[in-house]
């Protein structure tokens, strides 16, 4: 099943990103901030996903840099100029 978000993935494989989290050994707060502001830390454990869930790794990379591209988009229409800056 190929997914055309990141956010979709997450609630396919996870349920949520509590869920998630819990599987990961981290807080919701933690999952949602890196999907909110810097979903390029998702690299930090790209691992442990593909073992979790049996994605390939190309698509789970695909996934996250859109979301990254949309994070960038979004700080830019919000007068910020880097992924994640506040």
């Amino acid at each position: 099943m190929k997914f055309t978000s990141l956010d979709a993935w997450i609630e396919f494989h996870y349920g949520s990103y509590k869920a998630m989290g819990e599987r990961l050994g981290f807080t919701y707060k933690k999952v949602n901030r890196w999907y909110a502001k810097s979903p390029k830390q998702f690299y930090q454990v790209i691992e442990e996903l593909v073992d979790q869930t049996g994605t390939d790794p190309k698509e789970l990379i695909e996934l996250i840099n859109g979301r990254a591209r949309d994070v960038e988009m979004l700080n830019l229409r919000n007068g910020r100029n880097a992924i994640g800056a506040d």
